[in-house]
């Protein structure tokens, strides 16, 4: 089992269960912090910030990207894809989502 806690949202602590899947691609990308995935990994608060907002813009271009390719009406939006992916956590494991 695995257990996050999200900086959004009202329920910040998610688990779930950690599979051969996913223990695959954490080694494939290591860490040299004790986080996966860091995309932050300056101490500067002003670069900090600056990694967040770059990460932002290409979650929100890469969700404009699925919209176009997937013919939708509107662009998914933060929220939008937040929701969806707490509620497929509920009813599978990440690896199959992947």
């Amino acid at each position: 089992m695995l257990t996050y806690t999200s900086h959004a949202g009202e329920n910040p602590r998610r688990t779930v269960f950690w599979d051969l899947q996913m223990q695959e691609i954490a080694a494939r990308y290591l860490s040299e912090t004790s986080y996966f995935f860091p995309f932050v990994t300056t101490r500067s608060r002003k670069e900090a910030l600056r990694n967040v907002v770059l990460q932002r813009q290409n979650i929100k271009r890469n969700l404009k990207k699925i919209a176009v390719r997937c013919n939708l009406s509107v662009v998914p939006t933060f929220l939008m894809t937040r929701d969806l992916y707490i509620q497929l956590v509920q009813q599978a494991s990440v690896s199959d989502l992947i």
